[in-house]
Order: C-alpha cells, then structure tokens, then sequence
C-alpha cells in the first residue's frame, strides 16, 4: 500500500514536471517566432528602405542626365543659330548649294 502511494505521488510529480516542461517549451517557441518576425521586420525595412534609396539616386540621376540632355539640345541650336547666321551674313539671299564634298569650305 505504501508501494502504491509513492508511484502514485512520483506520477504525479512526473505529470507536473512534463506540464511545466511542455508548457516552458511552447514560451520559448513563442518568444523564439516573435524574435524571427522581429528580425525579418527589421530585415524587410531595411530593404525598403534601400530600395527608396536606390530609387531616389536613379531619379535624380535620371533628372541631372535629363537636364544635360536639355542644356546640350539648347547649346547645339544655339550654334546651329549662330552658323546659318554667319552664312546667312556671307551669302546673302543666294541659294545655298545641294551638295559640298567634305573638307570644302564655302564662305
């Protein structure tokens, strides 16, 4: 009889040792899977925040090339301007002629 009631109160010890194992174990799952969305939070900021970056970098590059691209447009008629000016100024209202070979000059 004293047999049955140390097994009884060494099961019972046992079953609360495996609850409380059991249920320490699912808080350290717990806290483990909070960690890893925390992490991968942080990680897919981080990678926004990069992109943006990248992003904003090609953008203003994209504007400072496109505004070159304008400034040189505006520099060629500029001189286009200037040169059939000067022609204009040499030759007067003659027609000019179809075709030059390259290399001659016409004033």
């Amino acid at each position: 009889m004293v047999a049955l009631l140390c097994i009884g109160i060494f099961e019972q010890a046992f079953e609360k040792w495996k609850e409380r194992k059991a249920e320490y174990l699912r808080e350290q799952s717990r806290k483990e899977k909070q960690s890893e969305r925390i992490r991968k939070k942080k990680e897919e900021e981080l990678v926004a925040e990069k992109k943006r970056d990248s992003m904003s970098a090609v953008e203003k590059w994209c504007y400072s090339a496109g505004l070159w691209n304008v400034i040189e447009k505006k520099e060629r008629k500029e001189q286009r301007a200037k040169k059939q000016k000067k022609m204009h100024a040499v030759h007067g209202d003659e027609a000019p002629s179809p075709w030059s070979p390259p290399g001659k000059v016409t004033y």
